[in-house]
């Protein structure tokens, strides 16, 4: 587990230097404070499990994410301060360059992995929303979702689809939200087909002009991934909004 990855790092002196170099607030979270601030979502007082279940997931990701963000960045800088350090202690090469290879390996791939498997989680814990909200709501319609979908079209879409035209349910998401997720949607798709680190030209364009960006080069980094979590919470809320709506209809609640 932790502890033996630690001890290969000759633990002691990873502690030192975590005191020496950094202040402990910004290499360590605090559990009780960040389990009370859930910027993204946040679940109505009227219980849906349905909602609260997103809720859950959605804010545990949120700290999955950070929590691993400061563990990879603390990890790579002992990595490379052992690089270092052994590249003077170290007489045999060969053992020495496998140690580098390791090194430059995880400093290139290790960023990218944890991005691409929180966008894909992100997306996941979307689907399975909508995916939920529709087959809940289509009962009440007496409606089966699987006879009403159009598989040409990406699955997000074919669920609002869905519930705007088979439930009159129409969820308001704006221009710029729907351009954003399809971008984000994009990228997980190419992400999924070809661990390529670059993202195609013309996604590039597309998310220079949306997110108002002067950049060269638009990289999958931590901002674009709390751009995404944003960007789903907001729409997630809007859901619950329209989901309560149609009940409150339907069934003439107060």
């Amino acid at each position: 587990g932790m502890g033996n990855l630690f001890s290969l790092f000759k633990r002691e002196k990873i502690e030192k230097e975590i005191e020496k170099d950094c202040s402990c607030e910004n290499d360590f979270i605090d559990p009780y404070s960040y389990c009370l601030v859930n910027p993204y979502f946040k679940s109505s007082e009227n219980f849906s499990k349905i909602f609260s279940d997103f809720e859950n997931r959605i804010s545990s990701l949120q700290r999955y994410f950070e929590t691993n963000q400061i563990h990879i960045e603390n990890y790579l800088k002992f990595s490379k301060d052992e690089l270092n350090q052994k590249k003077k202690e170290v007489k045999n090469q060969k053992e020495l360059a496998a140690y580098g290879r390791c090194y430059f390996s995880d400093e290139e791939y290790f960023y990218e992995m944890h991005y691409l498997s929180v966008i894909l989680m992100i997306f996941s814990l979307f689907e399975t929303l909508l995916s939920d909200v529709s087959v809940d709501i289509a009962k009440s319609e007496n409606k089966w979702v699987e006879d009403h979908m159009d598989k040409s079209l990406p699955y997000i879409k074919r669920y609002i689809n869905f519930l705007e035209f088979e439930c009159k349910v129409k969820l308001p998401i704006s221009d710029d939200e729907q351009k954003k997720l399809d971008i984000i949607r994009k990228i997980r798709n190419n992400y999924l087909h070809s661990l390529e680190k670059d993202i195609p030209e013309e996604i590039q364009e597309e998310l220079k002009r949306l997110m108002d960006i002067d950049d060269n080069k638009i990289k999958v980094n931590a901002d674009f991934i709390l751009m995404t979590f944003q960007i789903v919470g907001g729409i997630a809320q809007k859901l619950e909004t329209c989901y309560w709506k149609y009940k409150k209809n339907k069934y003439k609640m107060k």
